[in-house]
């Protein structure tokens, strides 16, 4: 019964994230006193505490609102998760009321600094509820895209230091190496096509 009323807290609230009149978004009935955050590279940073989960939350939400307006959240998709094969090969197993559900969140805001377009990441979070109390006891978030901060950097470097706008990477392309020929007329690539080639004198 815990466990669906988590489900269903999460359900709920989560899209409430940046509501500023929702109150007790992290209630000791849902969450665990012991509960764990883990935020992704290049985010090193872990709590192990309700305090320190419910802090974490509320500096985000700060720098968030400090950075944009118009925040808002909204609820993709919930789905329960199988396992992680470690969980699965331990010499224990878990009791069968374990369960870790996948959340897939998307936010939305507008850029306090110029050009002030509308900016959206997708986040991934992993849930874990414990097999004894019910209650959810690790929170991994394992991806956040964009990471918040990265617009910010780009405008700095463009508007301040006047250096350009970064372009997206693109992969070198493969080395193309002739075929040798009889004639010394064509030759063929690796990829196929075929190319002309100076005879040497």
């Amino acid at each position: 019964m815990r466990v669906a009323r988590g489900m269903l807290h999460l359900r709920e609230t989560l899209p409430l994230l940046f509501d500023p009149g929702a109150r007790d978004l992290f209630p000791p009935e849902v969450y665990s006193k012991n509960v764990t955050l883990k935020l992704p590279a290049p985010l090193p940073f872990k709590v192990s505490s309700l305090h320190g989960y419910n802090m974490a939350f509320t500096i985000a939400r700060n720098g968030m609102q400090a950075l944009h307006t118009d925040l808002n959240a909204s609820l993709e998709r919930m789905s329960v998760s199988p396992l992680a094969p470690s969980a699965a090969r331990t010499p224990h197993p878990a009791p069968a009321r374990q369960r870790q559900i996948r959340i897939l969140l998307t936010l939305h805001g507008r850029p306090r600094l110029p050009p002030h377009n509308e900016a959206t990441w997708h986040t991934s979070s992993l849930y874990e509820f414990s097999p004894y109390s019910g209650l959810i006891a690790h929170h991994e978030v394992e991806t956040i895209r964009p990471l918040p901060g990265e617009g910010v950097t780009e405008w700095l470097r463009q508007s301040l230091f006047g250096f350009p706008a970064r372009k997206p990477e693109v992969a070198d392309e493969p080395a193309v190496y002739p075929r040798a020929s009889h004639s010394g007329q064509e030759c063929g690539g690796a990829d196929g096509v075929v190319r002309s080639a100076s005879r040497e004198k």
